[in-house]
Protein backbone atom coordinates (compact mmCIF):
# COMPACT_ATOMS: atom_id res chain seq x y z
CA UNK A 1 0.00 0.00 0.00
CA UNK A 2 1.33 3.38 -0.78
CA UNK A 3 0.18 6.46 1.18
CA UNK A 4 -0.68 10.05 0.05
CA UNK A 5 -2.40 13.35 0.59
CA UNK A 6 -5.47 14.43 -0.87
CA UNK A 7 -4.44 17.63 -3.58
CA UNK A 8 -8.28 17.98 -4.72
CA UNK A 9 -11.28 16.63 -4.88
CA UNK A 10 -14.81 17.71 -6.53
CA UNK A 11 -17.61 16.45 -4.64
CA UNK A 12 -20.07 17.11 -7.27
CA UNK A 13 -18.11 15.22 -10.06
CA UNK A 14 -16.86 12.53 -7.76
CA UNK A 15 -13.16 12.70 -8.98
CA UNK A 16 -9.99 14.21 -7.67
CA UNK A 17 -6.11 14.03 -7.37
CA UNK A 18 -3.71 12.29 -4.66
CA UNK A 19 -0.24 13.39 -4.07
CA UNK A 20 2.35 10.21 -3.47
CA UNK A 21 4.28 10.38 -0.56
CA UNK A 22 7.05 8.91 -2.36
CA UNK A 23 6.63 11.40 -5.55
CA UNK A 24 5.68 11.13 -8.54
CA UNK A 25 3.15 12.02 -10.58
CA UNK A 26 -0.47 12.73 -9.04
CA UNK A 27 -2.77 9.85 -9.11
CA UNK A 28 -6.66 9.86 -10.15
CA UNK A 29 -8.97 9.59 -7.93
CA UNK A 30 -12.92 8.49 -8.30
CA UNK A 31 -15.16 7.90 -5.94
CA UNK A 32 -15.68 4.03 -7.05
CA UNK A 33 -12.19 3.55 -5.50
CA UNK A 34 -12.89 5.19 -1.71
CA UNK A 35 -13.58 2.59 0.60
CA UNK A 36 -16.24 3.51 3.27
CA UNK A 37 -16.67 7.12 2.90
CA UNK A 38 -17.39 8.26 -0.61
CA UNK A 39 -15.74 11.68 -0.80
CA UNK A 40 -12.49 13.23 0.22
CA UNK A 41 -11.24 16.36 0.89
CA UNK A 42 -7.99 18.32 0.11
CA UNK A 43 -5.56 17.95 2.67
CA UNK A 44 -6.73 14.20 3.96
CA UNK A 45 -3.88 11.38 4.10
CA UNK A 46 -5.13 8.44 2.49
CA UNK A 47 -3.46 5.20 1.40
CA UNK A 48 -4.10 3.71 -1.59
CA UNK A 49 -2.92 1.06 -4.96
CA UNK A 50 -1.37 2.13 -7.43
CA UNK A 51 -3.25 0.59 -10.68
CA UNK A 52 -2.48 1.25 -14.09
CA UNK A 53 -5.10 2.00 -16.92
CA UNK A 54 -4.29 2.94 -21.03
CA UNK A 55 -5.52 6.29 -19.60
CA UNK A 56 -2.29 6.37 -17.00
CA UNK A 57 -2.17 5.39 -13.16
CA UNK A 58 -4.48 6.00 -10.81
CA UNK A 59 -5.20 5.01 -6.82
CA UNK A 60 -7.34 2.47 -6.45
CA UNK A 61 -8.81 0.69 -2.92
CA UNK A 62 -8.33 4.37 -1.30
CA UNK A 63 -9.15 4.57 2.81
CA UNK A 64 -8.87 7.46 4.63
CA UNK A 65 -5.83 7.52 7.53
CA UNK A 66 -6.89 8.89 11.01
Amino acid sequence: MATGVVRFYNDSKGFGLITPDLGGPALFARSAEIIGAKKLRATQRVDFEVREAPEGSFAAGIRILA
